[in-house]
């Protein structure tokens, strides 16, 4: 069996990897609830992003999939099924502040970030980031997880379904349906091709 390390670096040079980032301002570490009284709640951060442009979403699709296979986070059939999950939090990396790639806010007592009023988890590295995307869904909604591992496209209704939007926060978890979800699955099946198909070209 070939390492992932070595299937990775592969990919990397066959797929002319990049990444584009802004710089930002220092964490904000305060405790939810306890909003400092400076300028930094009021600041923005800016974001790692990825241009709004064809060759961004192949770029951003690219990084993400190098990422997954480097940290062996996923196995190589449930990696696009991943990354069009992250491409639809993010719209394919134009938006991902502090590197939280599954637009979290936040629920603990750990850095965070403002945007648009609301705190958001913030991480120090994007491998941190993304690796708690994953584990998030894992550990939270083990049964679509479970589908997505298996290369199932329908995990991604099943989660919806399980309160995913909700954040598993409401009783009942969820407002969606099989039949409410159809929509969004539908949405979600299209945009996996689309991946697939820029990991291709």
């Amino acid at each position: 069996m070939i390492p992932w390390v070595v299937v990775a670096a592969g990919l990397g040079m066959a797929w002319g990897l990049d990444e584009v980032s802004k710089p930002t301002p220092t964490l904000v570490h305060t405790p939810i609830g306890r909003r400092p009284s400076g300028p930094e709640w009021r600041l923005e951060h800016q974001p790692y992003a990825w241009p709004r442009t064809e060759s961004g979403r192949r770029s951003f699709t690219r990084y993400l999939a190098r990422k997954l296979i480097e940290q062996e986070l996923l196995p190589p059939q449930a990696v696009a099924l991943f990354i069009a999950h992250t491409a639809r939090e993010t719209g394919y990396g134009s938006a991902v502040w502090w590197n939280n790639f599954g637009n979290e806010k936040q629920y603990w007592k750990g850095p965070w970030f403002n945007l648009a009023g609301q705190p958001y988890i913030a991480f120090e590295t994007p491998e941190h980031g993304l690796a708690h995307a994953v584990n998030r869904i894992r550990r939270q909604w083990p049964r679509p997880f479970a589908k997505m591992l298996a290369g199932d496209l329908t995990w991604y209704g099943d989660l919806g379904i399980a309160g995913y939007y909700e954040n598993g926060r409401t009783s009942p978890p969820s407002r969606h349906t099989a039949e409410t979800i159809g929509p969004t699955q539908a949405e979600y099946n299209g945009t996996v091709e689309h991946v697939r198909r820029l990991l291709r070209t």
